[in-house]
């Protein structure tokens, strides 16, 4: 696992987001958030945050405990999975 700022880390996503997900997309310098849709292929758009750490606290708190959240940014768009803590 990487660690990221506070309380959240991020580990290589072995699995599929699926329905009600919540996925931070890096965007022209910015955090997109959506979640994802019944057919696992869209996001549908809920915010966008300034940096990483406003993104993955909001992308969290939306997740709450029966969703996952995912990160991706960074060249080859490979999702991460973030673990979201004492949310």
């Amino acid at each position: 696992m990487t660690p990221v700022r506070g309380d959240k880390a991020l580990q290589s996503a072995q699995v599929q987001a699926s329905e009600g997900d919540i996925v931070a997309t890096r965007v022209a310098g910015r955090y997109a958030l959506g979640r994802v849709t019944a057919d696992g292929e869209k996001q549908a758009h809920i915010e966008s945050q300034q940096s990483l750490e406003a993104a993955l606290e909001r992308a969290c708190a939306l997740a709450g405990a029966d969703q996952r959240v995912f990160l991706v940014a960074g060249d080859r768009y490979q999702p991460m999975l973030v673990v979201c803590k004492d949310v």
